[in-house]
């Protein structure tokens, strides 16, 4: 599920290379982009929950429009948000994984 790329979807109205509409949010108005993310997390975490209970043996969380951000800007926009959906979601007895383009390229890691 990509969760942030779910938030920018919502700004953006449809799909995109850049995610401009969505990147003039979060500079300048950050509060509304961080409430925006907040609702996507809980739904997220609650989706994924339910998919687990109902017998998904492995879920992914992919967040591949970091790349498109500063490493200040993913730190704050991105990072806590991935972080709170992996660190609720627990599959039994499966690896958890978390994919970032911006961390394949970069090398990034948290």
């Amino acid at each position: 599920m990509r969760r942030s790329r779910s938030s920018a979807y919502l700004v953006e109205g449809e799909g995109s290379r850049t995610f401009g509409r969505w990147k003039r949010m979060l500079y300048a108005a950050p509060e509304v982009a961080e409430a925006i993310l907040e609702t996507t997390t809980a739904v997220t975490i609650a989706y994924l929950t339910a998919q687990v209970k109902a017998g998904a043996q492995a879920i992914q969380l992919f967040d591949s429009w970091a790349g498109l951000v500063s490493a200040e800007d993913y730190g704050r926009f991105s990072l806590p948000y991935v972080k709170r959906v992996i660190d609720a979601v627990s599959v039994p007895r499966a690896p958890q994984r978390s994919t970032s383009r911006s961390m394949r390229r970069t090398r990034r890691t948290w």
